[in-house]
């Protein structure tokens, strides 16, 4: 085989590899977007969304209790709400204690991702949404 064409199959090789990389990414990069039409507050047990979601749409103002699988094990929250805030309540069943506030961000909601926050991560045990 000459030079030319070990060159050439290299290359298309290393473009083959490079085309199934960015395919098997796509779907991670949609991964936010994995929150249901009609959810208003989704949570990620991975960083930066990925599945599985678990989404809440109310009830408000009253502690939601997470329950398992997602106890403790959120990395990722998506509040899609636009006029409410939600509280992440760390190690408390009871919305009580130390806790993350993620803001409503008109018009899409407001993504955050806990999963390199030592303290955060894998912490939330309860919510509450609040009307601003």
């Amino acid at each position: 085989m000459s030079v030319r064409k070990r060159i050439a199959t290299i290359f298309a090789a290393l473009a083959l590899a490079m085309g199934i990389t960015f395919v098997s990414a796509s779907p991670a990069h949609a991964a936010w977007e994995g929150c249901p039409t009609g959810a208003r507050v989704c949570t990620y047990i991975n960083a930066n969304g990925g599945t599985p979601v678990y989404y809440y749409t109310g009830p408000i103002s009253t502690c939601i209790d997470i329950g398992y699988p997602f106890d403790e094990e959120i990395s990722s929250v998506w509040n899609r709400f636009t006029f409410h805030k939600v509280y992440f309540y760390m190690w408390s069943d009871s919305c009580t204690g130390l806790s993350v506030v993620v803001d409503p961000l008109p018009p899409n909601g407001n993504k955050k991702n806990y999963g390199n926050d030592m303290y955060a991560n894998d912490s939330f045990n309860s919510l509450k949404i609040v009307q601003v």
